[in-house]
């Protein structure tokens, strides 16, 4: 077993999180679309951003660099 911190997530792990970082890229412009129309999305931008946040920092911890 590897000492590694990178050791526990893999490829497949990698391209989920840039999968997940696709869709929240796309979920922003959705939200920009409401509130240009008027509608509070305040709590959903507020988690979305969390989610990008922390998927980031997953994704710069494994897999620096990349």
């Amino acid at each position: 077993m590897s000492d590694s911190p990178t050791a526990p997530l893999g490829p497949a792990h990698l391209e989920q999180i840039d999968s997940a970082l696709a869709q929240i890229a796309e979920a922003k412009k959705q939200i920009t679309l409401a509130q240009r129309a008027g509608i509070d999305v305040s709590q959903s931008a507020d988690q979305l951003a969390q989610s990008e946040q922390r998927l980031r920092q997953i994704k710069q911890v494994y897999f620096p660099g990349q």
